[in-house]
């Protein structure tokens, strides 16, 4: 088929043929192609410590600094991991894990309580990105909304995939 796109797609788990995205690979890293991550693609690992969990929802975590006037980070996604220190974190008004923009312009879905804060035991959550407006010169920060968690044991590590763009002026 002439519109069939193979070649690096293919190399990163993905087949775009007969008007579909198909992942055939779920073992590999999409935005890795032959084993590098595309160009415009960038990614910064960050390390949450157990007090800074429990104070995300008034001190976010910066995971990727602004990038300079006239730039604009785009989310391309994340995957945070929790790992369960033994006592669960107990959240009592809806402590909902997001990446956003600084100012709580949320740029990812939200990892709800009970499957990522809250969880019993270690847990990797996947946050896709979400349709939003792009704000320029802003820092992507991990952040908890409504309150803090009031208790619990562990630590997180959220990487980011992101790219910086320049705004058309």
């Amino acid at each position: 088929m002439p519109n069939d796109i193979q070649g690096p797609l293919l190399h990163a788990g993905i087949d775009i043929s007969g008007g579909k995205v198909n992942i055939v690979d779920t073992t590999v890293n999409p935005f890795h192609i032959n084993g590098k991550l595309s160009a415009q693609i960038e990614s910064t690992t960050t390390s949450i410590t157990n007090a800074e969990i429990k104070l995300l929802f008034s001190v976010p975590i910066t995971l990727v600094a602004a990038p300079g006037v006239g730039k604009a980070l785009i989310f391309h996604g994340a995957m945070a991991f929790l790992n369960h220190g033994g006592t669960d974190f107990v959240a009592d008004a809806n402590e909902d894990f997001q990446i956003q923009y600084d100012g709580a312009v949320a740029v990812s879905e939200l990892a709800l309580q009970v499957d990522f804060i809250e969880a019993a035991a270690d847990v990797h959550y996947w946050l896709a990105p979400k349709n939003t407006v792009i704000t320029a010169n802003q820092e992507l920060e991990a952040a908890n909304i409504t309150a803090e968690v009031a208790t619990g044991d562990g630590v997180m590590e959220v990487t980011c995939y992101y790219e910086t763009v320049t705004l058309l002026t």
